[in-house]
């Protein structure tokens, strides 16, 4: 059975090498390692080691090597195939059949990582132009140099209906796919491309789904970009409001079409779920921090883009968020994988404690296998952002190093 490449690199990421080493060997974390008496010969002094940020284990011992897949065969004498859908199993994943369908839905995903970098591209030089130049202010006030937007790859969204669309489509990029990354909206009864004369064009005509944000690429456990987040700008936000996180229930999630650029919604807007992005499986920041946090023994789970991106900006590398919904089981997971006491920080009001008793409620049951986590409070009226700002990051990790458990 051949299985594709981007379904077992989800099934690397899911099953976690040291969680599965861990059933067989007794670890003991050594800095960005964990260390144990190898499975594979008989020894009193540990030489085999997991090194989960490079997905590989190592015996210095008898040299034997290799990944989970490789783990799994060699202590439960299974085949690749076998292997595989034991993993998947546990994980949770269905396995994809080599169909020609499975085949076309993979090559799709392949040429979606294309349009979303594209996507991200655009936005970019956006940033950089005349018309951008409200979007590069608002970012230089909250303390963010020209360093730390390139990192981030920051840009911009015109308000325009169709600037990103004509801008994809100048390079060749079909509609079907702009839709099928979530980068335009067809309203309901909208059956493709309506010239703009055409009765009918304002109402069933493609159009933008961001427009007149400042604009946030997510990536995914590789760094490729999968999906954006968007801060709305202008007089709409005074008249929006809105949480500090995102949602999609504007009017373009409603498939309303905009009017000139008269723009509507919440402060924040996600992109939604494609076969590239699952949010409740994907932490902002991620690849950026991963490393860091090893390094640290911490990482620190902020609520919202600017949080980890100021963090950053002061220092603190190790920090992640969620995508505008309650931490899910599967983020959970994804933040033991890379340290054994993630550090879930709140702002210290009552929407603060709200967020502690959902993560709260989502980890219990994970915990079984001595999984903690620490939950750190700040003070009244701050989040991440405000408080490194004025307080600095030294006094922010200070806080980091007394979470409760």
């Amino acid at each position: 059975m051949a299985f594709s490449d981007q379904f077992l690199e989800e099934l690397r990421a899911r099953a976690g090498l040291a969680d599965v080493v861990g059933r067989r060997v007794k670890l003991q974390r050594k800095g960005r390692e964990h260390l144990g008496l190898c499975p594979f010969h008989k020894e009193k002094t540990p030489s085999f080691t997991v090194n989960e940020e490079k997905g590989f284990y190592h015996c210095f011992g008898c040299g034997a090597h290799g990944s989970v897949f490789d783990f799994v065969m060699q202590t439960e004498g299974l085949s690749f195939p076998e292997a595989v859908e034991k993993l998947a199993g546990e994980a949770g994943i269905d396995i994809p059949r080599d169909t020609p369908e499975e085949q076309e839905r993979q090559r799709q995903r392949q040429t979606l990582y294309d349009v979303a970098e594209q996507a991200a591209v655009f936005f970019e030089r956006q940033l950089r132009m005349p018309e951008g130049r409200r979007a590069l202010d608002y970012l230089k006030s909250r303390g963010l140099d020209d360093a730390t937007i390139a990192r981030f790859r920051l840009g911009f969204a015109p308000p325009g209906r169709g600037a990103l669309k004509g801008a994809l489509a100048r390079e060749g990029i079909p509609e079907n796919l702009m839709l099928a990354a979530g980068l335009i909206i067809r309203p309901p009864g909208g059956a493709g491309d309506t010239p703009a004369s055409a009765p009918g064009a304002t109402t069933h005509q493609t159009y933008d789904r961001f427009r007149g944000r400042v604009m946030f690429p997510i990536a995914d456990a590789r760094g490729r970009v999968i999906a954006f987040g968007g801060r709305i700008l202008g007089e709409q936000e005074a008249r929006t409001g809105g949480a500090r996180t995102g949602t999609e229930n504007d009017a373009a999630g409603r498939g309303e079409a905009p009017t000139g650029t008269d723009i509507k919604g919440p402060k924040y807007l996600n992109s939604p779920e494609t076969a590239l992005f699952k949010k409740g499986e994907v932490l902002y920041g991620l690849k950026a921090a991963s490393g860091p946090a090893r390094k640290a023994g911490a990482i620190v789970v902020a609520e919202g883009y600017m949080d980890v991106i100021s963090l950053n900006r002061a220092g603190i590398e190790n920090a992640v968020a969620p995508l505008g919904t309650a931490l899910t089981e599967e983020q959970m997971r994804l933040l033991w994988r890379v340290v054994p006491e993630p550090v879930l920080c709140f702002d210290g009001d009552a929407a603060g404690r709200k967020a502690a008793w959902r993560a709260l409620e989502v980890s219990l049951p994970l915990a079984q296998d001595h999984k903690p986590i620490r939950f750190l409070f700040l003070p009244e009226g701050e989040d991440p952002d405000s408080y490194v700002r004025s307080r600095g990051a030294e006094a922010l990790e200070k806080l980091v190093r007394g979470a409760q458990t």
